[in-house]
């Protein structure tokens, strides 16, 4: 009887794939793209890995069944599904800024550049004749396309394969030695490896890559006795309500009462990107300078003005109202914080407030001020690209701020969120994230959260951190 049930279960299951591959072959443009749409669910706050899992060797398929010359357009299809699902949240900054739903059309144009990685992807892959080279030459240009995509045209390395390891905390921990673009290329090889009859060398991968991280997560101790008081506000102040003037006096003052300023221990408040909402004058910081302690230093993003030149600044200030230290963000947002000559020419302006452009940056990110073990400093974006947020291998820590009010209600803060606890890996330093209205945290030197602020929430961080 049972062996009965089993057999009719077989059959199901291969009529099942018989129908599923009939329809590869018949839309495979369609089907690749609804694959590329499941993928949302890997990369928001479910994280279900599953979906990433099970739409790869999918995907392959799909290519292996249908001709060579349609590989291209299938992968385009998939890269098309897989980033605008994910990116979508691009088109709440344009509401902010007054565009309405013509958010959505910026979002397509943008999708269909990015979706040329994959789409090129699968055509170099698909040019190898056996299967299991192809399926292995898929990990590998999935890998070298997501590299080119973090450098081209300023970069953009959101939402890379790797990124969903991030509840596999064991396996994300070879960040440290590859970088997340290595973590992509060995998940991608593993899964590919796992769907034929080289599952022996995916099992064998997968147990060098888990123990290297039980090892590191487990065993390998890197703290020591230095200790960081640190207090990160978060005021969930909305993006209208942040540039509103009539606002502008509350909402400072709403930053000054959930610091608590006036601790008798050496403490460094943290607040977020344009956190005063203005640009830097000195009746202001004299007014913000008469409410730290003797013994605590602020942290603020603010905009700065120099030699005519407007930039997106983080600053140290005491209650002396002396500015301690200064970084200008270096890598600034396409459209968001600069528009290129050439497009301005056109008519386009950047999304954000105000016409004029920010200048770049060229000072050092590294903090050094006394009695703080040094940091080296990242404004939003700046913290998504692998190898760029340090600048002097002796700091202690890194500290990340972003304002992300511009999201909206969207898995934009936590895709944000993970890829700052990949930087924590990777540099094996613990990070400290102070945003708006994102997600404030406290992130070891193992990617993992210590300590959290949700999105909406109004609150303050107040730890003492082993560095």
């Amino acid at each position: 009887m049972q062996l009965k049930s089993l057999k009719v279960l077989k059959n199901e299951i291969k009529n099942i794939k018989t129908h599923a591959e009939f329809l590869f072959v018949k839309y495979p443009k369609l089907s690749a793209f609804i694959l590329g749409l499941c993928l949302r669910n890997s990369f928001n706050k479910s994280e279900q890995f599953i979906f990433f899992l099970l739409a790869i060797p999918t995907l392959l398929r799909v290519l292996e069944i249908n001709p060579k010359i349609k590989s291209f357009f299938i992968g385009y299809s998939f890269g098309y599904g897989y980033f605008f699902s994910t990116l979508y949240w691009i088109a709440n900054s344009c509401k902010c800024v007054g565009m309405g739903n013509l958010g959505y059309l910026a979002v397509m144009f943008l999708v269909a550049y990015l979706a040329l990685y994959p789409a090129l992807t699968c055509y170099y892959s698909r040019k190898f004749n056996l299967i299991i080279f192809q399926r292995i030459s898929f990990a590998i240009f999935w890998t070298i396309f997501e590299i080119i995509r973090g450098l081209l045209f300023t970069g953009f390395p959101w939402n890379l394969a790797g990124y969903v390891t991030y509840k596999i905390p064991y396996f994300a921990q070879i960040a440290d030695l590859v970088t997340v673009y290595g973590v992509s290329f060995f998940l991608l090889l593993v899964i590919v490896l796992f769907t034929r009859k080289t599952y022996k060398y995916a099992f064998a991968l997968t147990t060098i890559i888990i123990v290297y991280g039980i090892y590191k997560v487990e065993l390998c101790k890197s703290y020591t006795k230095e200790e960081l008081n640190i207090s990160i506000v978060q005021p969930s102040i909305s993006q209208q309500e942040k540039f509103n003037p009539k606002k502008f006096w509350n909402n400072l003052d709403l930053h000054i009462v959930l610091s608590k300023f006036g601790s008798e221990e050496k403490r460094l408040i943290i607040w977020a990107e344009s956190a005063v909402g203005t640009t830097l004058e000195p009746h202001l910081l004299q007014y913000i300078a008469s409410h730290i302690g003797n013994n605590e230093i602020l942290i603020t993003g603010i905009d700065r003005v120099e030699n005519k030149k407007i930039y997106n600044s983080v600053i140290a200030m005491n209650n002396k109202c002396k500015i301690l230290q200064i970084y200008d963000k270096k890598h600034l947002v396409p459209f968001g914080e600069y528009v290129p000559d050439w497009v301005s020419k056109l008519g386009l302006r950047k999304l954000t407030d105000g016409m004029e452009n920010f200048s770049k940056g060229f000072l050092c990110k590294t903090f050094k001020l006394s009695g703080i073990p040094q940091f080296d400093v990242n404004i939003c974006y700046e913290i998504v690209f692998p190898r760029e947020v340090t600048s002097d291998k002796n700091s202690k820590w890194i500290l990340t701020i972003s304002n992300d009010a511009w999201f909206g209600n969207s898995d934009a803060h936590y895709q944000h969120m993970k890829t700052t606890c990949f930087r924590a890996i990777e540099e094996r330093k613990p990070v400290i994230r102070c945003a708006n209205n994102g997600i404030s945290c406290v992130i070891d030197q193992k990617g993992r959260i210590i300590k959290k602020l949700d999105t909406n929430t109004v609150g303050l961080i107040d730890l003492s951190l082993f560095l």
